[in-house]
């Protein structure tokens, strides 16, 4: 008799469903919660192939956490960094919290500013 709990989750970047291109490459990944007014912080680090691309810097990706059958979506983080190293090549990507305020936002999360 065991547990039949098994950690999953599911990532998108610009709206493109990439979670099983991460499942397969997945090092570690860790999300922060910070209280109060720091970010919260999404690190993913990958073993690539040089084929695959990686998102750019702005790209927003989203995320849900749980288990297998009861994920609870994250909320959306902005690509603030990617890093490689190796061989074997290794990437760390590093996204913050999207802004949930008027504050400058990424092209993708901005709404049309009109002035009269």
């Amino acid at each position: 008799m065991g547990l039949d709990y098994q950690p999953g989750f599911t990532l998108s970047a610009n709206e493109n469903d990439i979670t099983d291109i991460i499942q397969r490459n997945l090092i570690s990944l860790t999300l922060t919660d910070h209280s109060g007014k720091e970010s919260d912080r999404l690190t993913i680090t990958l073993s690539l192939p040089d084929s695959i691309p990686t998102p750019k810097k702005g790209a927003v990706l989203n995320i849900a956490l749980g288990f297998v059958g009861e994920l609870v979506n994250k909320g959306q983080f902005v690509v603030d960094e990617v890093t490689t190293s190796g061989p074997p090549r290794v990437v760390q990507i590093v996204a913050n919290a999207a802004p949930m305020d008027n504050k400058k936002q990424p092209a993708a999360l901005q709404t049309q500013k009109t002035r009269s």
